[in-house]
Order: structure tokens, then sequence, then C-alpha cells
């Protein structure tokens, strides 16, 4: 003799919004996992706090120099963050790279005003002269005069709107390109 029990059909009901638990072989409730954009935003967090500290220790700044490359951080990570809440991981990263450039070649440095001046004599046998040159260059911290003075070890370079980022970035590109160029003509 078989007895059949018809149970109520749970799956139609709805549940009042209320996730449905989730258990394990032991029947324990599992605790949630966490959530992805807070795990990606201590990454970004990560990478803006190692980015401050490789420039700060690369290029020659002052104090002024270092809150305001901190400020410019902090900055960041909120633009981010906001970015983690509606988009895909890719384009925070690609987003990443675009903003630390910019920041890099725009906030980091601007002259105010920079003097130099040289002096050269030269004298002849029959009577003796002197001429001095100065020459004063100034530059204004207008929109045409942002850039960035990177300073590494026996070089000194001005990059007038541009950013050795992006260069770094296009080089790399470059090399990968040649490089995957190189193989399929090995074959």
């Amino acid at each position: 003799m078989t007895i059949t029990i018809k149970m109520s059909n749970e799956e139609n009901k709805p549940n009042d919004g209320v996730p449905p638990l989730t258990y394990d072989n032991d029947h324990k409730n599992v605790k949630p996992k966490r959530k992805q954009h807070e795990v990606v935003v201590v990454k970004i967090l990560v990478i803006v706090v190692l980015v401050v500290a490789v420039v700060v220790s690369v290029v020659e700044v002052s104090v002024v120099e270092v809150v305001a490359a901190a400020a410019a951080a902090a900055v960041v990570v909120v633009v981010v963050v906001v970015v983690v809440l509606v988009v895909k991981v890719v384009v925070v990263v690609i987003l990443i790279v675009i903003v630390v450039a910019v920041l890099v070649t725009v906030i980091v440095v601007c002259s105010g005003s920079s003097s130099s001046t040289s002096s050269s004599s030269s004298s002849s046998n029959s009577s003796s002269s002197s001429s001095s040159r100065s020459s004063k260059s100034s530059s204004s911290c207008s929109s045409s005069s942002w850039y960035v003075a990177i300073v590494l070890p026996g070089k000194s370079h001005d990059f007038e709107l541009y950013s050795p980022f992006f260069k770094i970035i296009v080089l790399g590109c470059k090399q990968l390109i040649s490089n995957r160029a190189f193989a399929k003509k090995g074959r």
C-alpha cells in the first residue's frame, strides 16, 4: 500500500524580500560572503598608498607637495569607491590608470617662477672688454604652464602637459605588441 502525501508548493510563495538561508553539510547557517566591491575598494586603497609612496620617494618634493599628493590620493579613493559601486572592475582599473596619470601631470608641481642668470666675459689683447649676458625665464601657474618635474638619479626632466606614466604605458604596449609579432614570425 502506497501513501502519497501532498506537500504545499512553497516554491510559488513569495519570500517577502527575505533571502533564503543557505546551509552547509552540518545544517548550520553559512555566513554571507564579503561583497566583491568591498574587496576591490580595499585593493584600490592599497594601490593608491603604494603609488603615493613611490612618487614621494622618487620625486624630490616638499612637505606641501606631499600633503597635496595625499589630498589628491584621497580624492581618487572617493571617486573610485563611487565608481566601483556602479561599474565593473575592468572599467575601474582603466579609470585608476587615467586618473593617476592626470593627477601626476596636473597637480604635483607648478613652478610659479624660476630665474637663471649666466654671465660671460671676454678680453682682447689691445683692449679689455667684458660683456655679460643674463637670461631670466619665468613661468606662471596658468593653464599652459602646468608641468611635472621628475628628478631621477643623475637626470632631470620637465614634461609639459605630459605625464611619464602615459609614456611608460605606451612603451609597454609597443613592446608587448612587438614581442607578440616577433613570436608569430618565429613560428
